[in-house]
């Protein structure tokens, strides 16, 4: 039922997405003010983009992050590194082939680097021997 962090400590999965949720908060504001040159700009007082904006942070974010963290919680932990490690690989695909976008010699390369590195580390691994001192 909870997130395993460092051993002994668990985390709940709404817990979990509260800090990823504060994380990003923290760190888009962060980024905007630096590409701004350190000017806030107000965001449009129209609905239809406050409207938008909770469809995306609502939905599109927090449910995502909360519904990733709670069945991660569920899984072995070899199934959780082979999903999440071929996630950037499956979003590349769906905007090649959904959205028409190009990819690169060097984009394939690296995905098939990412899903090449996912696959071995569900791979079962031979035990260490390690000898014995009398």
């Amino acid at each position: 039922m909870c997130w395993r962090l460092a051993g002994h400590h668990a985390m709940p999965a709404l817990t979990l997405t509260a800090v990823q949720s504060g994380v990003m908060a923290v760190g888009a504001m962060a980024i905007s003010l630096v590409a701004s040159n350190g000017a806030w700009h107000m965001p449009p007082a129209t609905a239809s983009f406050w409207w938008g904006m909770a469809y995306l942070v609502l939905l599109c974010t927090v449910f995502a992050f909360f519904a990733q963290n709670h069945a991660a919680s569920r899984s072995s932990p070899s199934r959780v590194s082979l999903l999440m490690g071929s996630e950037p690989v499956f979003g590349a695909l769906i905007a090649v082939y959904g959205f028409g976008e190009t990819v690169g010699v060097w984009g394939w390369a690296g995905g098939l680097l990412i899903v090449g590195a996912a696959w071995w580390v569900t791979m079962p691994q031979k035990p260490v021997v390690r000898p014995q001192i009398p």
